[in-house]
């Protein structure tokens, strides 16, 4: 699907993704990264600037900071499905396409790196980002109803 048919299919679907403009850089300190490892294939993206995803009715509709410093990453699963990755010090989610996955736990924290990994049944997801642990903060996702 080229770029016009993908537009129009993610405008259909009431999901607005707008990552901001990547430009080649080069050398370390270019961004922060992240590596998504998901059923054995391994996605790595070192990425800075903002972006802006609205629509999907899920914690990851988000408007600020990529990396880091906005606690959210987006990378291409393939050539037609992106991958939206947010964390908070509680939990995290991982939207591959229309399939949203929720790390219930916090990350484990070792050597400048968070960790998630999880069977899900239908895929085995590990995530990976070369960031301080975050702030305390919430969870993402409100607790069940009767839960506490």
């Amino acid at each position: 699907m080229g770029a016009v048919g993908l537009t129009m299919a993610l405008a259909a679907a009431a999901c607005v993704h707008i990552p901001s403009p990547s430009f080649p850089s080069i050398g370390p300190g270019s961004g922060d990264t992240a590596t998504f490892v998901v059923d054995g294939g391994i996605t790595t993206v070192t990425q800075s600037g903002t972006i802006t995803l609205s629509g999907t009715g899920t914690p990851l509709d988000y408007s600020g900071p990529l990396g880091c410093k906005g606690r959210y990453f987006e990378a291409d699963y393939t050539d037609d499905v992106s991958m939206d990755f947010r964390y908070s010090s509680q939990d995290a989610f991982l939207l591959i396409g229309n399939d949203l996955y929720h790390f219930a736990s916090p990350p484990v924290q070792g050597d400048g790196v968070l960790q998630w990994s999880e069977d899900f049944g239908d895929r085995d997801i590990q995530v990976k980002v070369s960031c301080a642990a975050p702030p305390s903060s919430e969870p993402l996702s409100p607790a069940p109803a009767g839960a506490g």
